[in-house]
């Protein structure tokens, strides 16, 4: 028999008990069986004993006979596991979750991507150029026919100041004739050249040339915090769908001891009816309350397959495999919490606001980079060149030493767009973005504050009504002492003592399903302010 099933030692009375037309029982028996229809989702009761001397009754009148269901343990075929095994499974196994740490990793490789654009540049060109050009000569305009090749390389760098410098080598070889001077010898051409540039409105100063890495980091954290929020959400999932799943079980215990103990009276009730001691109308009766009862276990067994069904989908596994069983009990939670604490908590570690800070921040960011971008373009470009040639590449690096022919170029460049409407309304909007975001925040807070409240409240209460649920069930637990040592006198009726057993039985559901609810409000609590993740992380150490 289970452990969860309850086990009685009740005694029978000196001298059978036998029943009468002038004493109908079987209408009380029907009132019985509804009370028992009311206990569907009732616990199995632990068992009382009273040392009182074995008497004999007739068949069917043992209550603890009645109420010892025949039938399987509703956990029996299924895989038995303890709270902390059920969440390392989650952790390891939700694709949800899975997804998150994906997101994480991409947002990451984001930022490596940002992190490196300010790296030098290489590039190397080569060109081939031909044609004739014009110039002034003594005799009057003159045709220069040319031929070259040019290559040239260097590196380009923009700084974190949004200071672009390059530096290249230019080499070009070139022949050139003409009709006055014919054909001229192959030259040499060398040139080495720095340029610096400047912008000083629209592109200037680190948080806009870091704007993007900034985003990047960001988005990064936001992927962190929405990875630790889903395991947080899963570990709250699976712990209240593990309990669910507990509360269900029992459930079927309690709805196969009270179907039991309607057959038995129902076989009882046909030995009487054929000897006429009942009506066919209290027969209908008891067999309308037996399909009842069918059909409430049929129920609380699909509800338990039901809540299988959810959790083997939090653990990331097939319905097929849907066969776990909880192994243990609810513990129970003795908590004093106080409002300010858990307001402070929630408001520091809620990932609901540490999100909405996450957009705020990222909004804030484009709104100073859309305002950047709508003020015009002033940039300073300097150039410095060294030169040489010759007739052939040493004679032309000679002349490089030699800082011969050096010559330089500054320019300030100003851009002024004609209409500058579209920039300024993306600069709007963009700071209209972040009003909103600091909304969303100041709302989302205040509605967190409102849930804590109105959980702690809920939580307190179930406290209270869980020392008064117990109170109610000792006294039941009497009742039934009381009932069993009457019924052991021939006192009273077998169906005095079902009906007190219901009762208690019913106390016991309500003590039960309390302690569930307390726990499920404190994992409710504990993911509002963030702590359930810390706690579940340390269990699974």
């Amino acid at each position: 028999m289970s452990k969860f099933l309850p086990k009685y030692m009740l005694l029978h009375p000196k001298k059978p008990q036998h029943l009468t037309p002038r004493r109908p029982c079987f209408w009380p028996g029907a009132a019985v069986f509804c009370a028992v229809s009311f206990t569907s989702l009732a616990l199995a009761a632990p068992a009382f004993a009273q040392a009182v001397a074995p008497k004999e009754t007739p068949e069917g009148a043992n209550p603890a006979a009645l109420l010892a269901s025949e039938a399987a343990d509703p956990s029996e075929g299924f895989e038995s596991q303890t709270p902390k095994e059920v969440l390392e499974r989650a952790m390891t196994h939700n694709p949800n979750l899975q997804a998150a740490v994906l997101a994480w990793r991409q947002a990451k490789l984001q930022v490596v991507s940002q992190d490196n654009q300010f790296v030098p540049l290489a590039f190397a060109e080569v060109g081939y150029s031909t044609g004739r050009r014009p110039y002034q000569g003594r005799d009057g305009v003159q045709l220069l026919s040319s031929d070259s090749i040019r290559f040239s390389t260097g590196l380009n760098q923009t700084f974190r100041s949004a200071t672009r410098v390059g530096v290249s080598l230019e080499v070009e070889r070139a022949a050139e004739d003409s009709i006055v001077l014919g054909d001229l010898d192959d030259t040499f051409g060398l040139g080495f050249l720095l340029t610096v540039s400047q912008p000083w409105l629209r592109g200037f100063g680190q948080e806009t040339i870091l704007a993007e890495l900034h985003i990047a980091e960001v988005r990064r954290d936001a992927a962190l915090a929405e990875q630790e929020r889903q395991a947080n959400a899963l570990a709250r999932q699976v712990l209240d769908a593990y309990w669910s799943l507990w509360f269900s079980e029992q459930q079927i215990r309690i709805n196969q001891s009270a179907l039991q103990l309607a057959r038995q009276e129902l076989k009882r009730a046909q030995e009487q009816f054929k000897v006429g001691e009942i009506s066919a109308s209290q027969m209908v009766s008891l067999e309308t309350e037996l399909a009842r009862l069918t059909e409430d276990l049929v129920r609380s067994q699909a509800t338990r397959q039901t809540q299988q069904f959810q959790l083997a989908a939090l653990l990331g596994e097939s319905p097929d495999k849907a066969t776990l069983t909880p192994a243990t009990e609810p513990p129970d939670v003795y908590d004093n919490l106080r409002r300010a604490d858990l307001f402070a908590e929630a408001e520091k570690r809620s990932y609901e606001l540490q999100s909405l800070k996450y957009t705020a921040e990222i909004a804030r960011i484009q709104a100073a980079l859309a305002k950047n971008r709508s003020l015009p373009s002033l940039s300073t470009d300097a150039t410095v060149r060294v030169s040489g040639l010759g007739d052939d590449v040493p004679a032309a690096f000679e002349q490089i030493g030699g800082l011969e022919a050096i010559s330089g170029n500054i320019s300030l460049r100003l851009e002024l767009p004609i209409i500058n409407r579209a920039a300024r309304a993306d600069a709007e909007r963009a700071a209209l973005e972040v009003e909103i975001a600091e909304t969303k925040y100041r709302a989302a807070r205040d509605q967190l504050q409102s849930r804590v409240a109105s959980t702690l409240s809920n939580f307190e209460s179930a406290q209270s009504r869980l020392e008064l649920a117990k109170k109610t069930a000792t006294l039941a637990e009497r009742q039934v002492e009381i009932q069993s040592t009457l019924f052991a006198n021939g006192n009273t009726t077998m169906l005095d003592v079902v009906s007190a057993i219901q009762q208690r039985n019913q106390a016991q559901l309500r003590v039960a399903s309390t302690r569930v609810e307390i726990l499920k409000l404190r994992l409710e609590l504990e993911e509002a302010t963030g702590t359930l993740l810390e706690r579940v992380s340390a269990a699974l150490e």
